[in-house]
C-alpha cells in the first residue's frame, strides 16, 4: 500500500499543472542568424511540437502543455538542444529570442 501511494504521489508532481485539464499556451520569437557558422534554423522544436522558422527568424508554437518544455532549434547542420526549459503559462503567449 506505501509503493503504491508513493507512485501516485510521484505521477502526480510529474505531470505540470494544468496538463490533465488540457491547458496549453503559446511559445513565440525569434531565432537571430548564426552568421559565423552559417546555419540556417528551419524548425523549433517545443518538447514534441514542431514550429517552422520563416525566412525573417520568426516562429510561433500554439498548443504547448503548460509547464516546462524542453526546446531544440533544427537546422541545415543538425539539431541543438536549448540548455534551458521554457516555462509556459496556461492561456499565454510567452515570447523569446534563440541564437
Amino acid at each position: 500500500m506505501r509503493v503504491a501511494l508513493l507512485i501516485v504521489l510521484a505521477l502526480v508532481l510529474a505531470v505540470p499543472p494544468g496538463a490533465l485539464a488540457g491547458e496549453t499556451g503559446v511559445l513565440a520569437g525569434y531565432v537571430l542568424p548564426a552568421k559565423d557558422h552559417g546555419l540556417v534554423a528551419k524548425t523549433v522544436w517545443v518538447g514534441a511540437i514542431p514550429a517552422p522558422v520563416a525566412a525573417d527568424g520568426s516562429f510561433e508554437a500554439t498548443g504547448i502543455p503548460v509547464g516546462h518544455s524542453e526546446l531544440a532549434i533544427e537546422t541545415s547542420e543538425g539539431l541543438y538542444v536549448v540548455a534551458t526549459p521554457v516555462a509556459i503559462a496556461p492561456g499565454t503567449t510567452r515570447r523569446i529570442q534563440l541564437a
